[in-house]
């Protein structure tokens, strides 16, 4: 029903936003053939499916904080690859430096701020120096100021309300303070995708 939805509300371009996050997955790839992909609330598995359909052979860890979407995200796979674990994304129950990759999808204008800022030190911890992070969401007030009244209203009209203060919360600004180099942004309809690379000098966690 959520997927459903979803594809109602933007008319059916849920699935083309999704995809924003394999241009800078596939750059990153190229790259690091043995590289270890995190998925951080990964709902019912929708990104991760063509996440591992376009790089199979690559471990990938497919989290979310819902037991049932989980369960039906775990039914979409067969393959040794693909693993799920049930977590926080303020809590991940990884060892620092596990993985290579992190990508989030639609997932921080859920939280409250104070959540979010967690959640990206937590990005930051259980990526590897010099890992790449994705963030996809949608996009916020600076992007596209004649957007900023749909902006406004959609939190009311969608009862989300962490929306607000998401909108106007900078994620490549967000990326910069919490250790992560080269931020990089793309605009697709309704939603952005910020990517950027851990540094490698950073000494935090």
């Amino acid at each position: 029903l959520y997927d459903h939805q979803v594809e109602i509300l933007f008319k059916g371009t849920g699935a083309p936003m999704r995809r924003l996050i394999m241009k800078p997955l596939h750059d990153f790839l190229s790259a690091h053939s043995q590289a270890k992909i995190l998925e951080v609330a990964a709902g019912t598995g929708l990104s991760a499916t063509e996440v591992h359909a376009s790089f199979p052979t690559h471990p990938l860890t497919v989290t979310a904080l819902s037991g049932p979407y989980l369960k039906l995200a775990r039914e979409k796979f067969d393959s040794p690859l693909v693993d799920f674990v049930r977590a926080q994304a303020e809590d991940l129950p990884f060892k620092d430096a596990s993985f290579d990759v992190l990508y989030t999808v639609f997932l921080f204008h859920e939280l409250p701020r104070e959540v979010r800022e967690k959640a990206m030190r937590e990005f930051h911890r259980v990526l590897r120096p010099g890992g790449l992070l994705i963030v996809l969401d949608s996009i916020q007030k600076a992007d596209v100021p004649a957007y900023a009244p749909v902006l406004e209203r959609f939190p009311k009209d969608y009862h989300e309300p962490f929306y607000k203060d998401y909108s106007q919360w900078p994620l490549p600004d967000a990326f910069a303070k919490h250790g992560f180099t080269d931020v990089q942004s793309v605009r697709g309809l309704f939603s952005k995708c910020v990517w950027a690379l851990k540094d490698v000098t950073d000494s935090r966690g």
